[in-house]
């Protein structure tokens, strides 16, 4: 590498750190981190929520989706879109959820229904994670030897 990349690094890195310092101020427990200081409303959390699901699987996906079905899954998304909007803006688990002022699903779960259930969704979320992880690697590879084809 020559010097300027190294400058260019430098410069990032710097202002990635500048960034975090300010930052920093706003950050005081363990709320502040995890639930925005409880001060998030039915609109940021409707974002923040609709943010959280798009990755890079979730666009190699619908590349996947598009490419074995055409356009029919894009029409049934949008007739989805404003369904999924309307129950997000109603807050229909995340207002319960802040009204509760638990901090994580667990705690929710814990809190609203009981121990075993909370350990029993803790369990489904861990199997699914992990069949999740192993497909994923066998997604990306299709779809980037069908796009060496093409």
């Amino acid at each position: 590498m020559h010097w300027i990349d190294w400058v260019i690094i430098g410069a990032l890195l710097a202002a990635l750190c500048g960034v975090l310092y300010w930052c920093q101020r706003y950050v005081k427990s363990t709320a502040d981190f995890l639930a925005a200081g409880r001060c998030a409303r039915r609109y940021l959390l409707t974002i923040t929520s609709g943010i959280a699901g798009i990755g890079a699987i979730s666009i190699v996906g619908s590349f996947e989706q598009s490419y074995a079905a055409g356009f029919t899954p894009v029409w049934w998304g949008f007739l989805t879109g404003p369904i999924g909007l309307v129950i997000a803006i109603t807050g229909f688990v995340y207002y319960r959820l802040r009204e509760t002022r638990c901090l994580t699903m667990a705690q929710f779960f814990e809190v609203r229904y009981s121990r075993n259930f909370r350990v029993f969704s803790g369990i489904l979320g861990w199997v699914s994670g992990i069949l999740n992880y192993g497909i994923f690697p066998a997604v990306s590879v299709k779809f980037l030897l069908l796009s060496q084809i093409l």
